[in-house]
């Protein structure tokens, strides 16, 4: 039935074609049956000229529907691929697990965790947050900030250290995910605040580091 569908309108065109092929032949057998009878003469003239006409008409609506499904059969092309799942697809998906698009931490949205050895370095103001792939999960090791105007360079000092102490000692399984604060958006103050709110969310094997 599906396939009956996609056929349906070259079946409808096929259709007005034969139509008009039988309008066409039935003026010109009225023409050679008139014989000098001029009133069946214009009879047949009328159905020879519609038949040109009906023509033309179903030529251009042929070219107009051509026309229509290629612009939007090209147009697919700037569509973006599919996800298969309910998150977009990494770039890294071969080799690792499906990633969520964001990461709760005590009420505030962190970005997507990715691989430290891709994000070596946060500007601040910020916060960010360092995980240890285990399997499925992203478990927490760390919550750290940046102050306005510094730069946290991940991969140096005893904190990195620790975390390949507290991870396996696999790069490969430590992520971090970043919370770019604005000045703009919030009284200065609310960086204290929400320092002291994430800090005191995990016991950190880190932190005296």
């Amino acid at each position: 039935m599906d396939n009956l569908f996609n056929y349906l309108p070259i079946i409808i065109l096929l259709m007005a074609f034969f139509s008009v092929f039988f309008i066409f032949i039935f003026g010109v057998l009225i023409l050679l049956k008139s014989v000098g009878d001029e009133q069946e003469e214009r009879r047949a003239r009328y159905y020879i000229i519609l038949s040109f006409y009906s023509l033309i008409a179903i030529s251009i609506a042929v070219l107009v529907f051509f026309l229509v499904t290629y612009l939007i059969r090209r147009g697919e092309t700037f569509l973006p691929p599919q996800s298969s799942g309910d998150f977009p697809v990494s770039p890294l998906s071969e080799a690792l697990p499906s990633q969520p698009e964001f990461i709760g931490i005590n009420g505030y949205y962190f970005s997507v965790p990715a691989a430290i050895k891709n994000r070596s370095s946060i500007s601040g103001p910020a916060f960010f947050a360092v995980f240890c792939r285990v399997g499925e999960k992203y478990d927490i090791i760390q919550i750290g900030n940046v102050s306005k105007g510094n730069k946290a360079e991940l991969l140096e000092g005893n904190n990195y250290k620790c975390w390949l102490t507290n991870c396996q000692n696999n790069i490969d399984n430590i992520f971090v995910s970043a919370y770019f604060f604005s000045f703009q958006a919030y009284e200065a103050d609310n960086f204290e605040k929400m320092e002291t709110k994430l800090k005191g969310y995990i016991v950190s094997p880190c932190s005296g580091n």
